[in-house]
C-alpha cells in the first residue's frame, strides 16, 4: 500500500509542468513534433514546510523511509497523485522551529 504526505506545505509555492515531445527537424526549416510516450506531461513542486522539531524529523523520516518509491500527495489546487522526493534540506531555524524544504516530482508507479 502506497503511504500518504499529510503534513500542510506553506502556501505560495509555484509548480512545474514540464512536457516531453519527440521532434523531428527537416532541412527546410519544418519541424514535426508529437508526444513523447503515454505520460509526456510531469509537474513538479518545491515545498517548505516549518514548525516543531519533532514534527519536521517525522516528515524527514518519512522522506528517509519513501527514497525510490512514490507516495501520494494532493498540490494546491489538484488532485491526489503520487510523487517522489529525491533531494531535501533540513534546516534548525532556532527556538525550536525547523523548516524542510524539497522538490516533488510527479511519479506513474507505485
Amino acid at each position: 500500500m502506497t503511504d500518504t504526505f499529510t503534513w500542510p506545505t506553506q502556501r505560495g509555492n509555484t509548480g512545474t509542468e514540464s512536457a516531453k515531445v519527440r521532434k523531428a527537424q527537416f532541412g527546410d526549416g519544418y519541424a514535426q513534433r508529437v508526444p513523447d510516450g503515454i505520460n509526456p506531461l510531469t509537474r513538479s513542486w518545491p515545498i517548505r514546510w516549518s514548525g516543531p522539531k519533532a514534527t519536521a524529523f517525522a516528515i524527514r523520516d518519512f522522506l528517509r523511509a519513501h527514497v525510490g518509491m512514490s507516495f501520494y500527495w494532493t498540490a494546491p489546487n489538484d488532485a491526489q497523485a503520487l510523487y517522489t522526493c529525491d533531494t531535501w534540506t533540513v534546516g534548525d531555524e532556532g527556538g525550536q522551529v525547523y523548516t524542510i524544504t524539497a522538490t516533488f516530482e510527479e511519479a506513474f508507479a507505485p
